[in-house]
């Protein structure tokens, strides 16, 4: 797999984790907020690429920091003026 493609995997997993007290399994996106999903990362990817070691963390830590979950960029395993780039982005 392409890390954008693991990006964009790592990004989606987390929003169904945060949206749902259960199961998500089967659960799928309208296909235009698949679509608007897939814009935001590859934008963001294509920015912020090379300040990436783990694609899949860093799309888990994308969806956590743009949508306030307390969680994220500045408290991962990032060097801290990266994470600030990155938060900053998000």
């Amino acid at each position: 797999m392409r890390p954008l493609e693991e990006f964009i995997q790592g990004y989606i997993a987390c929003a169904l984790w945060t949206s749902f007290d259960e199961s998500y399994e089967g659960v799928t996106f309208a296909p235009e907020t698949q679509a608007a999903m897939v814009e935001d990362c590859t934008t963001f990817w294509n920015v912020h690429h090379d300040r990436i070691t783990d694609p899949s963390q860093a799309g888990h830590d994308f969806w956590l920091t743009r949508n306030g979950h307390g969680a994220g960029f500045w408290d991962g395993d990032y060097p801290e003026h990266i994470g600030k780039i990155l938060t900053d982005a998000s």
